[in-house]
């Protein structure tokens, strides 16, 4: 468990890295069009459909981390009124009921980029981009969320055996 912990940890601030870099890429993109289009009073071809393209990979990029830091949103006003044995059943149940969610759009993703790839699909516009980059991009995304979930999921699974409370469980945020 613990060396799935650690490489799920490098692995999931590299996705960080690369869905920031996503951004970045967007926000360069976004820039240097508007910048073009006041100077020349024409957009730059492809931006937009590029632009497109590279949000759906900082998203999904950017979701193993966003889990491993606790950012994922969590509503547990209901939740928190439980004992603590039974809350840390409601949290073992609903980390497996999304482990499994995750898992099943995994491999749904997995196939669209397969038949994306297969089929030669592209976005087109200005540009003809092909659209399996993105695909792998939010399949290899949720591969990646599929395993912090894994990890919590064991995380929750011991904290119930043993009878305490997860210290790195992901914070709800307030309702106030």
């Amino acid at each position: 468990m613990r060396t799935l912990n650690v490489y799920s940890s490098y692995l999931a601030k590299a996705f960080g890295i690369l869905a920031a870099a996503f951004v970045l890429l967007i926000m360069v993109m976004m820039v240097a069009d508007v910048v073009i289009r006041m100077s020349l009073g024409s957009s730059m071809p492809g931006v937009y459909e590029l632009v497109e393209l590279s949000l759906a990979a900082a998203v999904f990029l950017g979701l193993p981390v966003t889990q491993r830091l606790g950012g994922m949103i969590r509503v547990d006003f209901v939740v928190e009124r439980l004992r603590p044995p039974i809350r840390r059943g409601v949290d073992v149940f609903a980390i497996s009921f999304s482990l499994i969610v995750c898992a099943v759009m995994t491999v749904a993703t997995f196939q669209s980029y397969d038949a994306a790839l297969q089929s030669g699909e592209a976005r087109t516009g200005l540009l003809t981009i092909p659209t399996w980059p993105s695909r792998l991009a939010v399949a290899v995304g949720l591969a990646v969320l599929c395993v912090e979930l894994l990890v919590a999921l064991i995380k929750a699974i011991r904290a119930l055996r043993d009878g305490t409370d997860q210290t790195d469980a992901p914070p709800a945020l307030p309702l106030e």
